[in-house]
């Protein structure tokens, strides 16, 4: 016996239930079963039981089996006609009906209600597989739809951002190539000025000190006065320096000379001797040796052959 699933029986004639009772008991009908003679107790039966299936005479006393079909949520109807009644067969089925059996005066159409009905019960548990797997599609179409629509957006938001980001670094590559412009213009002004304050200088040396150093020059022959007369030379030598940008080559090596080492450069580079430098610094000789020790560390050339005044020279020249 099939517990679960409880069958309606709707036959008007009491002939017929009682002839549907006793097949169902001879062939050991496998359907738990209950029986109702009309459309208004059927609707009460469905309203307040569960059926897997319905079988129900077509013709009833208040009614036809089309009046309990429009009460039904799914549950699979089979109409019994009687002979001669197939249009209203074919209009049970058009109408929602799952199948129709020809009643038969011998009672032999009984026989095929079970398997009506077990075809009707697996059509129906497969229509609500196939609904249950169409429900669950639709709604792993809709998540995955909002899920896709989400993306679609942040990557429309991040493509605005990356959009606005642009701009900006659009602008302010245009604003950096705007001050790149001025700032190379001021740079070429400053240098134009700069040059015009070094031909000043120049233009200054020699009409202003070279005169007045040549008269120095003059009166320190005639006096004999040798260690004034290197000073002077000493002075006209480290001016033309000047005009050779001898300070700013030494600027750009990058190191920390003491004041007293560019005083030594410049002797050295004059052609002044560590005698003749230790006298004009009033100092020792061996105190100038320090000094052009540390000074060739220094500039990097401790550890070569090349004389300092050459290095400070070819320095001059560049």
């Amino acid at each position: 016996m099939l517990e679960n699933e409880k069958i309606l029986v709707v036959e008007d004639d009491s002939v017929d239930r009682l002839i549907f009772e006793k097949f169902a008991k001879r062939s050991e009908f496998q359907y738990p079963y209950k029986i109702v003679p009309s459309v208004a107790e059927a609707h009460a039966a469905i309203n307040s039981e569960q059926f897997a299936a319905i079988v129900s005479d077509y013709n009833l006393g208040d009614g036809t089996a089309l009046d309990i079909l429009q009460r039904l949520r799914g549950t699979p109807l089979i109409v019994v006609t009687g002979l001669g009644d197939e249009k209203v067969a074919v209009r049970a089925l058009k109408s929602g009906a799952y199948d129709y059996i020809v009643k038969e005066p011998s009672g032999g159409h009984l026989e095929t209600i079970p398997l009506s009905i077990e075809r009707a019960i697996a059509n129906k548990k497969q229509q609500d597989e196939l609904a249950k797997y169409k429900k669950y599609l639709e709604e792993m179409v809709q998540e995955r739809t909002e899920k896709l629509n989400k993306e679609i957006t942040r990557h429309k938001e991040t493509l605005q951002v990356l959009e606005a980001s642009q701009a900006q670094l659009k602008l302010a590559y245009t604003e950096l190539q705007e001050k790149n412009i001025l700032l190379k213009g001021v740079l070429s002004q400053i240098e134009k000025e700069k040059n015009v304050v070094y031909e000043n200088i120049a233009q200054n040396i020699e009409r202003n000190i070279f005169p007045m150093l040549k008269q120095l020059k003059i009166g320190a022959n005639e006096h004999k006065l040798p260690t004034c007369m290197r000073t002077i030379e000493l002075v006209e030598k480290y001016l033309l320096d000047i005009n050779k940008d001898f300070f700013k080559s030494l600027e750009g090596l990058k190191i920390k000379l003491t004041p007293t080492e560019i005083k030594i450069c410049h002797y050295i580079k004059a052609g002044h001797g560590i005698k003749e430098i230790s006298e004009l610094l009033s100092c020792s000789a061996e105190t100038i040796k320090g000094h052009n020790k540390n000074i060739r560390k220094k500039i990097g050339i401790s550890n070569s052959k090349v004389s300092l005044k050459a290095y400070l020279e070819k320095l001059s020249d560049l």
